[in-house]
């Protein structure tokens, strides 16, 4: 699609690929939905082969070095199932996954239509446990984004940012040719440009405000022997990410394995719906 000198696609499913030209192999690491009539951004890992995992609500305290730790075996919850995680027009970000958990983890977040900024981050060790796809194994009415990497990567983090239309189209604008779909954005605080993928919201009212821009970029120094894992942040507080030493941030997490589920699970509770003869989760 395209709107003057700005360039975008348009899908209501999204997979993020990792193309490893020297492992060769395209990992699928993760799938992004964009709801038509409700205006849901969803993303999830149904590619990940373990389904026990933790997720939780979070504030935590920035420490002096921009780290900060997350508890989710000390004041998370469990579940058997890989959720999505769910980001609504009005904000109120949470877990969910139809039929199978009870929507309790959850938190105001930005406004689709009013607000930009980042909606998740999505970190992925241990790709070769991945699914693949072969050529020709696409599916139809998919938009595929192949992140391409020329050594052997074995970790990656995958961002969505919501970002304004107006704000693209200026940049657009300043640059010879237009800009996208595919292209360098500038980084805040003068750092350096990140390349992303510009997809565009099938919801027309979303449409309107702004676009999703979607990058992958390769984990240094993880070796091939790291055990697979997922970790997902999202959630937070509309707005540039500028948590200074000392600033309380809130946002929702998720992480996958859990290998000692039901210890946890008597510990913490689960958000699952309940089989026989177990009880709901209180709250």
């Amino acid at each position: 699609m395209s709107e003057g000198p700005l360039s975008f696609f348009r899908a209501e499913h999204v997979t993020v690929l990792l193309a490893d030209e020297q492992l060769r192999r395209t990992t699928q690491v993760v799938q992004i939905q964009l709801r038509p009539k409700t205006g849901q951004i969803f993303a999830q890992c149904p590619y990940f082969p373990t389904q026990a995992g933790l997720v939780g609500r979070f504030d935590v305290v920035v420490g002096p070095g921009g780290e900060s730790h997350i508890g989710l075996g000390e004041s998370g919850m469990t579940t058997s199932h890989l959720v999505k995680y769910s980001h609504p027009i009005s904000g109120d970000a949470h877990f969910s996954q139809d039929g199978r958990v009870y929507t309790r983890v959850r938190r105001p977040s930005l406004r689709l239509d009013t607000e930009a900024g980042h909606l998740f981050e999505f970190h992925a060790f241990g790709l070769t446990s991945f699914d693949s796809i072969e050529p020709g194994g696409e599916r139809a009415k998919r938009l595929y984004l192949p992140f391409v990497v020329l050594e052997a990567t074995h970790a990656v983090t995958v961002v969505g940012e919501w970002i304004p239309k107006a704000k693209l189209q200026r940049l657009a604008a300043s640059q010879p040719g237009g800009f996208g779909p595919i292209g360098e954005l500038p980084r805040g605080r003068g750092g350096r440009p990140y390349l992303a993928c510009l997809v565009g919201h099938p919801n027309v009212a979303l449409d309107s405000f702004g676009l999703l821009a979607v990058n992958l970029h390769p984990i240094d120094g993880i070796s091939s022997s790291v055990a697979p894992s997922v970790v997902l942040l999202g959630g937070w507080d509309a707005g540039p990410m500028m948590a200074q030493p000392g600033d309380t941030v809130g946002f929702l997490a998720f992480m996958y394995p859990c290998s000692e589920l039901e210890q946890f699970r008597s510990r913490l509770g689960s958000i699952d719906y309940p089989g026989p003869g177990l009880a709901a989760p209180a709250g």
